[in-house]
């Protein structure tokens, strides 16, 4: 027998007609969701799961994008083709988001704040 259970990558209306169900039927409802989370992935955990807390806990995947976030993918030629970075690009990323990350992905060894 389940003491909780949680979710991956549900939306807000998915948990909740969930939590509505296990209400209704006297069974344990979701008590978290896994979901993406990072710097350039962020509107489901802090706005669409707004309403759900502080009774859905959560905890994330991915908070580096992918290794976007890392600097890993910033030579020229890495945005082109079935790269990660490229996928991560079309999926994630704003063309507008694009243009800075030169000085956005400065990897740690090389930051004057470490």
């Amino acid at each position: 027998m389940a003491f909780y259970w949680g979710t991956s990558e549900w939306s807000a209306q998915q948990l909740q007609e969930a939590i509505a169900v296990a209400d209704r039927l006297g069974l344990d409802p979701p008590l978290f969701d896994q979901c993406e989370y990072s710097m350039v992935q962020r509107e489901r955990l802090e706005q669409e799961y707004l309403p759900l807390y502080p009774a859905l806990g959560t905890t994330i995947w991915s908070p580096l994008a992918g290794g976007v976030l890392t600097g890993k993918y910033l030579e020229a030629d890495a945005a082109t083709g079935d790269s990660r970075y490229a996928k991560m690009v079309r999926i994630h990323l704003s063309v507008s988001f694009q243009q800075p990350r030169t000085t956005l992905f400065l990897p740690c060894h090389q930051s004057p704040h470490t």
